[in-house]
């Protein structure tokens, strides 16, 4: 018996602590019509409420006051049904948890609010837990609370508003809502101490929160959108009747309204909203902007807007990729080991073929295998991949950068022209070559004069290379000094210079052969270079003159009576060096003489006035 009586003991205390801790949690929330959002519906269109669903079966416009029948279904189940109109049957309700309320109805649309019948909360503590004593005063925006006195009665509390005074007795637990948007909440009446533990209330609010997520920032044309919205509700208290509107400036949204029933406190809901970029001959941005519309339990109204923009790229693209590949020993032409195998990729995202034209400008030094250009007319078909691929081999060893592709095509009468990505690597080429150049100081003498020939070698690969130069020199000269060959080793990036100076009676244009440059690689390759040939002019006689003078002839014209200018080219006598040498001699001598006799003539002149 006294287990028992103990046991009951514990039970009945955990039942007075939970339903204290009830109570006290309970003057937080109402039961109340919570206002559920607006909804305009058509025929067969719904409104998902909370587990309700409200369908709009069918309008009737015919008669003078147009009405309809609308369906309530739980969890998809059918209910019942309504007729509704917006005058005498506006108002109806479904089981004390679902009311509906025709606003109008008009070109066969309903317009109605919802409501559904909640135990929700509503009062939010606005001052926490005070201890006041006899006289004391706390303020709380437009209301002042006095602890007037405590007794065995309970304590009498004076409350003042712009609406004036009120005095009750609280005992501990009591509360009173003096308004719509105040609470007093009397937790404890300490009679010995008389003190007072009390805290205020005050109707809470929703806060809209609202973030977009997206997958990437660009996208292709045409491209599906990777679109969330995150709404949360960032408040103290429920929010309903979420519509959430998303809108952009060039996109196709497919979902442009979306509604929720609604989010508690410090919860979020996230919208995949299906967005498809659109398909544009140009690269630009898109801006995309969702607005977020809710409701309090009142039906006041909370909104929030977010906005982002997208990159969205032509619908034709192109990218360029290069592999470089080694060759076999029997075709290391060029001196060169490797080779080049170029791709470039083209995409039409668009819905319809394209013909474009595609351009990729190679290296001077690179020669494209069994192609006459580098230029293609291809037909892209829609929604699809379109890949050239060719092959450049190197003339010379060394480093390779390649330009990037264009790809020009015509839409509406316009062209539009874009360029592959671009490619960042540079290709190292293997092999032996050795340049060689050969030049002349001067290339225009007189018979008997000296010409200086002066050859470059330059091994531009990356091997050491046995080198030996040849060149050749015409009958018609002779060697003064110098050697017109060489023979040695060519580190890789080395280069040696031999100078040798010719000389030749004969006169008119001569033609020196090339220099020609045979050299063998450390691995045994074999190649030759060769130089451009030259060409020197020797004059037959001392020289002539290479400017030219244009005369002019005045004629007269009898019909129109005036004169013109006719320009005739006369003979012009040949004056070579040695002519224009003797001819700037003589007038020299001619100058200085007659300026020497202007002063002898004027002594002269002077002495012979004063004798």
């Amino acid at each position: 018996m006294m287990m028992a009586a103990r046991k009951l003991v514990v039970l009945i205390l955990i039942l007075s602590f939970l339903s204290s801790s009830a109570d006290a949690h309970d003057i937080h929330y109402e039961n109340i019509w919570i206002f559920k959002g607006m909804y305009e519906l058509r025929p067969g269109e719904r409104a998902e409420l909370d587990g309700f669903t409200v369908k709009v079966h069918t309008v009737d416009m015919n008669n003078g006051q147009p009405s309809a029948i609308l369906l309530v279904y739980i969890n998809k189940d059918f209910k019942e049904s309504f007729y509704v109109d917006a005058a005498a049957n506006s108002e109806q309700v479904y089981n004390d948890e679902l009311k509906i309320d025709v606003l109008a109805i008009s070109e066969g649309i309903v317009s109605l609010e919802a409501y559904r019948q909640r135990y929700e909360q509503v009062w939010i503590t606005s001052i926490a837990k005070t201890s006041l004593g006899v006289g004391d005063i706390i303020e709380d925006g437009g209301y002042t609370l006095q602890v007037a006195g405590v007794t065995e009665e309970g304590a009498t509390i004076v409350a003042g508003s712009d609406e004036g005074l009120t005095e009750d007795i609280y005992l501990s637990g009591d509360h009173r809502k003096f308004s719509e948007e105040f609470m007093l909440h009397v937790i404890y009446v300490n009679r010995k101490s008389r003190e007072v533990l009390l805290e205020t209330l005050r109707p809470g609010k929703p806060e809209i929160k609202t973030d977009i997520l997206t997958g990437k920032s660009t996208y292709d044309s045409g491209e599906n959108i990777e679109y969330q919205l995150m709404v949360g509700n960032n408040g103290t208290i429920p929010l309903h009747g979420l519509i959430v509107c998303t809108s952009s400036s060039e996109a196709d949204v497919q979902e442009e309204k979306i509604q929720h029933a609604g989010l508690d406190p410090a919860k979020a809901k996230k919208f995949m909203i299906p967005i498809s970029a659109p398909v544009t001959p140009v690269a630009g941005n898109i801006s995309i902007v969702s607005e977020v519309t809710g409701y309090d339990y009142k039906g006041n109204q909370y909104s929030g807007s977010v906005q982002t923009e997208l990159r969205v790229r032509p619908y034709i693209s192109a990218s360029k990729s290069i592999e470089k590949l080694e060759k076999l020993t029997m075709d290391r032409d060029f001196g060169t080991d490797e080779y080049f195998r170029i791709s470039i990729l083209l995409k039409n995202t668009a819905g319809f073929p394209k013909a474009v034209t595609v351009t990729d400008e190679l290296d001077p030094s690179l020669i494209p295998y069994d192609l006459e250009s580098t230029e293609w007319a291809v037909l892209v078909e829609a929604n699809s991949v379109k890949e050239i691929s060719y092959y450049a081999k190197p003339t010379t060893p060394g480093n390779f950068t390649f330009r990037n592709a264009v790809v020009q095509w015509k839409d509406g009468g316009k062209t539009y022209t874009i360029e592959s990505g671009p490619v960042e690597e540079v290709f190292q080429i293997h092999g032996s070559m050795v340049t060689v150049e050969k030049y002349l100081s001067p290339n225009y003498a007189l018979p008997g004069e000296e010409i200086k020939i002066t050859v470059n070698m330059v091994n531009i690969g990356d091997r050491k290379v046995d080198a030996v130069l040849s060149d050749e020199i015409p009958p018609q000269f002779s060697l003064v000094r110098g050697q017109n060959n060489w023979e040695g080793t060519l580190e890789a990036g080395g280069s040696e210079q031999i100078i040798y100076t010719l000389v030749t009676e004969e006169t008119g244009q001569l033609r020196l052969p090339a220099a020609t440059v045979d050299f063998t690689d450390e691995n045994e390759q074999q190649g030759s270079s060769v130089s451009e040939e030259m060409l020197l002019y020797v004059e037959d006689m001392p020289g002539s003159s290479q400017e030219e003078k244009c005369y002019e002839e005045m004629t007269y014209t009898e019909d129109a009576g005036e004169y013109t200018e006719t320009g005739y080219e006369p003979e012009k006598p040949d004056i070579g060096r040695l002519k224009a040498a003797g001819f700037m001699v003589s007038a020299f001598i001619t100058l200085f003489c007659t300026l020497a006799i202007i002063p002898a003539v004027a002594y002269l002149y002077i002495n012979k006035v004063y004798e």
